[in-house]
């Protein structure tokens, strides 16, 4: 048990590197996070989104915000799909400031891979702006790499 009640907030401008080792993860941690990876390859972000939050209400390390990465891409790609510009690019930004602590690869995901299709949409969102949202190619959403 915590002496906290919740677990402290962690600013990705302030941590430091060599606070996000890879963290202890149980089985139901490890069932949960590849549960959202699958959710999300199949296009159901608000559902990874879900999954991934569980495994990051569990962590109190700095490593939490991976998963906090992790959820504000599939917030983005949710709002994608739902063609909210403003949503896309707020949780495209979150998602590449927490995700870029954890480059190459963190607990086998190809962070790198990650970043720049986040960056790609974010970018081609901009291009597009408001009114042009639902001409995006959803080929540019990636499939996450899981080894």
């Amino acid at each position: 048990m915590h002496p906290r009640k919740y677990p402290p907030k962690y600013n990705p401008k302030t941590v430091q590197r060599e606070q996000l080792t890879e963290p202890v993860m149980t089985l139901q941690d490890w069932s949960e996070f590849e549960e959202g990876i699958n959710l999300f390859n199949t296009g159901r972000f608000w559902h990874a989104h879900e999954a991934w939050e569980e495994v990051w209400k569990r962590k109190w390390e700095p490593n939490r915000l991976f998963f906090q990465g992790l959820i504000h891409m599939t917030a983005a790609f949710h709002q994608l799909y739902n063609h909210k510009y403003h949503g896309v690019i707020k949780h495209s930004e979150r998602a590449i400031s927490k995700l870029e602590l954890f480059q190459p690869r963190f607990l086998g995901l190809d962070v790198n891979y990650l970043l720049e299709r986040i960056q790609s949409t974010k970018e081609v969102s901009h291009t597009l702006g408001h009114d042009q949202m639902h001409e995006f190619d959803a080929a540019l959403i990636p499939v996450i790499r899981y080894h």
